[in-house]
């Protein structure tokens, strides 16, 4: 068994609070709801990461795009307090001042946005965002501690899922 988790020989009552206090009203379940649902993502994901103070983003390249008539910006998104964590994110936009919904994928280690949906996705109004997620962490069973993110949290039980979700976030 991997180090940080446990194994239950019974479920808990879920109609007893962390406390040992029995939610007796209908009132009660929201707040016991919000246990249950912190306890399982704290075992199953781990949690996330903490959101750090400040994000730096530095704009690596920008161009046009001719054949979606878009301007295409690659960006290094930094985390504040620990410029060693970061990642790239790609953007492809109208050339607009006006502010553009964005359809984001960290998905960009498979490269499977073809050429016609991203098309249609400008054509909608959207912008697109692209960045790799397993450049946060990598997507392996035994997990790659010594990955950055790991590395400026030691100590937290987070995995893959999570960290990915942390870059989601920002």
């Amino acid at each position: 068994m991997k180090e940080g988790y446990q194994c239950l020989a019974e479920l808990p009552d879920p109609f007893v609070f962390e406390d040992g206090s029995p939610v007796l009203q209908s009132a009660d379940w929201q707040r016991r709801r919000s246990e249950i649902a912190e306890r399982v993502v704290e075992i199953e994901y781990g949690g996330l990461p903490p959101a750090p103070k400040s994000i730096d983003v530095e704009l690596l390249n920008r161009s046009k795009q001719k054949p979606f008539d878009a301007v295409y910006s690659q960006h290094r998104i930094i985390h504040g307090e620990h410029p060693e964590q970061h990642f790239r994110l790609d953007v492809l936009a109208r050339d607009s001042e006006s502010p553009q919904p964005v359809i984001l994928t960290g998905d960009g280690c498979y490269l499977k946005v073809t050429h016609e949906l991203r098309r249609d996705i400008l054509d909608r109004g959207f912008a697109l965002g692209i960045f790799s997620r397993t450049s946060i962490v990598p997507d392996i069973a035994n997990r790659d501690c010594g990955s950055s993110l790991y590395r400026i949290y030691p100590g937290r039980s987070f995995g893959a899922l999570a960290a990915w979700a942390w870059g989601y976030h920002r």
